[in-house]
């Protein structure tokens, strides 16, 4: 498997506290961090050849694709873990960048006759937190403020490897390809950005805290899919084998971002409170994977059917609030509201689907026809965009009590991907006059994002 790469700290006092910080500032310069990409998977070794009469060996397993490492930042302080944060303040700018995640690796080829390896699995992108004051916080924060801008951007989710090819031969059929590696779980790595906090959680305290300076928030890209591996060839009176459908793009990362928090499930006392703007754009949907195509037969015997392309990722999430991007604190009740910032989010835009395999061609010694094109995929649908003057999702806790104007609020649903391109149909053999093979259908377009 690949290596995983390293988690990232930077901030104008300490990237990690788990004491206490008291009357302490920083007034200028920036802080930046970013985490390191994973590494790459390795290629699974060719099956055997086999001997007289006998089938090859399958290729190996591809390895799997090493984790991103974690982006922290804040003004004061990048991870605020279980410590006290008294009477401080910043005014610098800082941004955290999660790191992607490395590419899977691609399964080995089959030896004469049999099937490749399956490819390797990919795992999610590298999340990133960034905070005018704390990137990431589950202690207590009392009478602190911040003046600077928080950026981040999540990691992208690393790509499952490709099967391998599977291995030709004369005396039966071809192999098939390999499988790609078959994980979903390799989403765009998240981004929190808040004008005081990226992420406060379940243990984390606010009081008498303030922001004035912006939040931008933006997802990781989604994994690509694995292309798909081609069938072997048969020179005999065989089948040719048959290729695999390309891998599925998988969902971009969510961005959320709030004038005062990114992404809230902690405690947030009512006299703390916001004036700067937010924005958050959800990760780009992965692309389809292109699926392979099929292997030519033999002598006399029809070609096989392509097989269907890889449908497109959708669009990650935005949430943006003029206090919290995200608010999901069970019981907390909100009583303050941001009057001055404006707040947008923009879905991210679905993957485009990938094209479809070509059939395979027909045997030519006697002549048969060639096998029909694969189905495109899908394009993935736009990301959904949300936004708030006070949370862009409120799932548990309250608001009450508010009376307030704000300057602009706007939301936009994800663009949509588009469908992949139809596979092309395998050659005829010599069947005088005979009707060539069908084309393959294109892929549907995606749905717009809400």
């Amino acid at each position: 498997a690949g290596g995983a790469g390293a988690v990232a700290y930077a901030a104008g006092i300490a990237g990690l506290n788990t004491s206490s910080l008291t009357n302490t500032y920083i007034e200028s310069g920036s802080a930046t961090s970013t985490g390191s990409n994973g590494g790459a998977g390795a290629t699974g070794g060719a099956g055997g050849v086999g001997g007289t009469a006998a089938l090859g060996a399958a290729g190996g397993t591809g390895g799997a694709s090493g984790a991103g490492g974690i982006g922290y930042a804040g003004g004061v302080v990048a991870f605020n873990s279980a410590g006290n944060i008294n009477d401080s303040y910043s005014y610098i700018n800082v941004s955290a960048t999660g790191g992607s995640s490395g590419v899977a690796g691609t399964g080995g080829a089959g030896g004469a006759g049999a099937a490749g390896g399956v490819g390797g699995a990919g795992v999610v992108g590298a999340a990133g937190y960034s905070g005018g004051l704390v990137g990431m916080n589950t202690g207590s924060i009392h009478e602190s403020y911040a003046t600077g801008y928080a950026t981040t951007t999540g990691g992208a989710g690393g790509a499952n490897g490709g099967g391998g090819v599977g291995g030709n031969r004369a005396t039966s059929a071809g192999g098939a390809g390999g499988a790609a590696g078959a994980t979903a779980t390799n989403l765009g790595g998240v981004g929190y950005a808040g004008g005081l906090i990226g992420f406060n959680s379940t243990n984390g305290n606010v009081q008498e805290s303030y922001a004035t300076g912006n939040a931008f928030a933006t997802g990781g890209a989604g994994a690509n899919g694995a292309t798909g591996a081609n069938g072997g060839t048969s020179t005999g009176a065989f089948t040719g084998g048959t290729g695999i459908a390309g891998g599925v793009g998988t969902v971009g990362g969510l961005a959320s971002a709030g004038g005062l928090i990114g992404f809230n499930v902690g405690s947030i006392a009512s006299d703390s409170y916001a004036t700067g703007n937010a924005s958050a754009t959800g990760g780009a949907g992965g692309l389809g994977g292109n699926a392979g195509n099929g292997g030519a037969s033999g002598a006399g015997v029809v070609g096989v059917a392509g097989v269907a392309g890889g449908a497109g990722g959708a669009g990650g999430a935005a949430y943006s609030g003029g206090l919290n991007g995200s608010n999901t604190a069970i019981g907390v009740t909100i009583t303050i509201a941001n009057t001055t910032g404006t707040v947008v989010s923009v879905g991210g835009t679905g993957g485009a689907g990938g094209a479809g395999g070509a059939g395979g061609a027909g045997g030519s010694t006697t002549g048969a026809i060639g096998g029909a094109g694969g189905v495109a995929g899908a394009g993935g649908a736009g990301g959904l965009a949300a936004s708030g003057g006070v949370a862009g999702l409120n799932s548990a806790g309250v608001i009450r009590d508010l009376t307030y104007a704000i300057t602009t609020i706007t939301a936009s649903g994800g663009v949509a991907g588009v469908g992949g391109v139809g596979g092309d149909a395998g050659a005829s053999g010599n069947i005088s006059g005979s009707a060539g093979a069908t084309g393959g259908t294109g892929g549907t377009g995606g749905a717009g994002g809400a």
